[in-house]
């Protein structure tokens, strides 16, 4: 069967992609007022490396421990990366940017910390000086982002 069908969608801002990262950067442009329109080959509910439970990232929360500093982890990830990684990129997001995107993602429904207690659970690997993994039951993100995506 071939079948030659067009289609016509007027939009501001065009997301091929419907993995986490075109997900939240269609969330992140309806923010803006633009209209918005998320194109994915599959169903973004489950579409993306996010859909396979992506359960972890780096994070800097300035929570306390002398390791939870931005000075502590840019020193760390500048030594690790070995100068490949832009500083400045790895400031804006894991410094900067995070614990705002933590606290969206909290307000989407995804749990970032155990039922019953107040703070997030942190591990270290990578001769990490201290916890800067927080890991959650990363099954929901995507369901969750995508369904944000659509409002």
């Amino acid at each position: 069967m071939n079948v030659n069908k067009e289609y016509w969608i007027k939009t501001d801002v065009l997301v091929v992609g419907g993995g986490s990262a075109g997900t939240m950067a269609a969330i992140e442009a309806r923010k803006t007022g633009q209209e918005v329109a998320l194109v994915d080959k599959g169903g973004i509910y489950r579409s993306g490396c996010g859909a396979a439970g992506n359960d972890h990232f780096l994070a800097v929360l300035d929570s306390g421990p002398d390791w939870d500093t931005p000075e502590v982890f840019l020193k760390w990830y500048k030594r690790l990366t070995q100068g490949l990684v832009s500083i400045k990129i790895a400031e804006k997001v894991y410094v900067r940017r995070i614990k705002a995107l933590v606290k969206e993602l909290e307000e989407m429904g995804v749990a970032m910390k155990e039922p019953g207690h107040d703070e997030y659970i942190r591990t270290r690997s990578f001769s990490q000086p201290g916890d800067y993994f927080i890991n959650f039951d990363g099954r929901a993100l995507k369901p969750m982002a995508s369904k944000k995506a659509e409002q």
